[in-house]
């Protein structure tokens, strides 16, 4: 994957990754609270095991110039997924009612799952996981 980045996107990632550890130790010194504290200590190590693979992938071979004729190489991928999220909250905004009420329900089946000695959960989840998956046949059609 590193082979793939250009030099001015090494470097780039190599900043944002800087920033990030910043910011986890941020989290670290300034929490109140052990869970805060515990989780700025996990943002900074996993970008710190990030930074570390990124500068030793740093000598690897740069991308020759043919690589944006590729059009699915990882960051066009990347940017594919990106834009169908974008095209998905779109439909959710445009539909807001139903994804309210359909929150509802998910909530209120699993508040009943929980109540009944999670006994509800082997009717529950796979009724909900069955009417989530016409839910989004039915959804892409609209997309």
């Amino acid at each position: 994957m590193i082979a793939q980045l250009t030099g001015t996107e090494r470097v780039n990632a190599a900043l944002l990754l800087f920033a990030i550890i910043a910011i986890g130790l941020v989290m670290t010194l300034a929490g109140d609270s052990g869970d805060f504290r515990f989780h700025g200590l996990v943002i900074m190590s996993y970008a710190t095991v990030v930074l570390l693979l990124l500068t030793g992938g740093a000598h690897s071979p740069m991308p020759t110039s043919d690589r944006f004729a590729k059009y699915y190489d990882d960051p066009s991928k990347i940017g594919i997924l990106v834009s169908m999220m974008g095209r998905r909250m779109a439909a959710v905004w445009a539909n807001i009612g139903v994804t309210i009420v359909w929150g509802a329900i998910v909530v209120a089946l699993s508040i009943f799952a929980m109540a009944t000695a999670l006994l509800g959960i082997i009717i529950v989840f796979p009724l909900l996981g069955h009417a989530t998956w016409h839910a989004y046949e039915d959804f892409k059609e609209v997309l």
